[in-house]
């Protein structure tokens, strides 16, 4: 039979992220991501590749003309790719837009090229067909202000609905009842 320990060290699992940065990384901004990962258990944490400067960088669709510097790290500590992109923009004052951080082996989806022959739906010639008032048009208009004022008038009820109270009208007094002595002049009123 197993230990404790033996399956607390099974069952330790490594949160794999690739980092990729739209600039070229100097050696005291890698020092700074490795030290400021050690919060997060870092494990290891490849040296750093960059590409050769590309007009329209793969991951970072606003930028032209930029390299790309990729690193590949293993933590102990799960973690969110958003924060810690956060994280290490404010880290290196480095712009949002060129930080990515994805799981390791993600790769984005391929872009649809959309056919530049498309004719503008704008440009052709009207559909004479109608829906009869059903989408659009005067009376589609006229029926749903006739819904509006007939909700308008309707008082929904539930659980939750404040019910007003309505106490009685106080009654009048009598002129059988002696009158109170004035609050102002202490006087007693006939």
């Amino acid at each position: 039979m197993k230990t404790f320990k033996q399956y607390l060290t099974e069952s330790t699992k490594e949160h794999k992220f690739t980092l990729r940065f739209c600039s070229d990384l100097d050696e005291g901004e890698e020092n700074r991501i490795e030290t400021f990962l050690t919060k997060y258990d870092l494990k290891t944490m490849s040296k750093t590749s960059t590409t050769p400067i590309t007009k329209n960088p793969m991951f970072f669709d606003d930028v032209t003309n930029s390299k790309v510097s990729k690193i590949d790290i293993v933590t102990g500590y799960p973690l969110s790719a958003d924060i810690l992109r956060q994280q290490l923009s404010d880290l290196l004052s480095v712009n949002l837009a060129h930080v990515v951080v994805h799981p390791e082996g993600w790769e984005p989806e391929a872009e649809v090229e959309e056919d530049k022959d498309k004719e503008a739906l704008l440009a052709s010639d009207y559909d004479e067909t109608s829906d009869d008032g059903k989408t659009y048009g005067k009376t589609f208009v006229d029926k749903f202000l006739k819904e509006l004022e007939k909700k308008e008038h309707e008082v929904v009820e539930n659980e939750l609905s404040i019910t007003p109270k309505s106490d009685p009208a106080p009654e009048q007094m009598s002129k059988d009842e002696k009158s109170t002595p004035s609050v102002i002049t202490g006087d007693e009123n006939d």
